[in-house]
């Protein structure tokens, strides 16, 4: 059985969501490969406003 190197392993980059009015971190996503310059932004459900708000990406 061979075992790989531990630093040889290449993990995804992991940011998350965070609700514009209250601040609070809901979602987690996993980034893709590709570059952006700008942060993203998408109007999901927030538990604690308990409404649809923007969300915007944070590391």
């Amino acid at each position: 059985m061979k075992y790989r190197n531990k630093r040889s392993v290449k993990r995804a980059k992991k940011a998350s969501l965070a609700c514009v009015e209250c601040g609070s971190r809901n979602y987690t996503i996993t980034l893709g490969a590709s570059a952006r310059t700008t942060r993203l932004e998408m109007n999901k459900h927030c538990k604690y406003c308990k409404k649809h708000t923007k969300h915007r990406e944070t590391k």
